[in-house]
């Protein structure tokens, strides 16, 4: 999230975003975000909250991988709890199609095109095969070469946690 209640690892009194089923398996590089935090302490103690480290990140990712950049304000303060379950009632699922996700995001005051936006962003990285097998060997819509590319790794059943690139162009 915003606040990096994403990067809390679960306590005796939450249980945090890490762990929620929207994210099990799912969201990985937490020791990335760890690694740039111990540097930037080394050099700035207590100035960078771990919220500003993501936001910053996240612009660069899209930046390397050809698109476009923006000024990240910075002044995030982190969060000290997380929620598990409002991850599980907040993040759309990834097996909602286009309406459900245009509604999903509208009911947050988002219009498709930030859907869009925010969409298109996730698919730098990996998926795993559980969430978008589906797709690859039941719909019609989608490029017969990249659902080609996709079944080579991803069978038609088993294999759920296999990992697969969403964009030909991410690595």
């Amino acid at each position: 999230g915003c606040d990096a209640s994403v990067l809390l690892d679960d306590t005796s009194s939450f249980t945090g975003e890490k762990s929620a089923s929207a994210n099990v398996n799912s969201i990985r590089g937490f020791e990335v975000i760890d690694s740039v935090k111990s540097e930037v302490e080394s050099l700035c103690p207590g100035v960078v909250s771990c919220a500003d480290i993501l936001a910053v990140a996240a612009r660069d990712s899209v930046v390397a991988f050809g698109g476009p950049s923006w000024t990240v304000q910075l002044g995030r303060r982190d969060s000290t709890t997380a929620s598990s379950s409002a991850v599980n009632t907040n993040i759309p699922s990834p097996l909602m199609d286009l309406n459900d996700l245009i509604s999903n995001f509208a009911k947050k005051g988002l219009s498709a095109k930030e859907m869009v936006a925010l969409s298109g962003a996730h698919t730098i990285g990996q998926a795993r095969c559980l969430l978008f097998r589906q797709r690859i060997y039941n719909e019609t819509n989608i490029d017969s070469e990249f659902a080609t590319s996709l079944k080579s790794n991803c069978p038609s059943s088993g294999g759920d946690d296999n990992l697969s690139s969403l964009d030909a162009t991410s690595p």
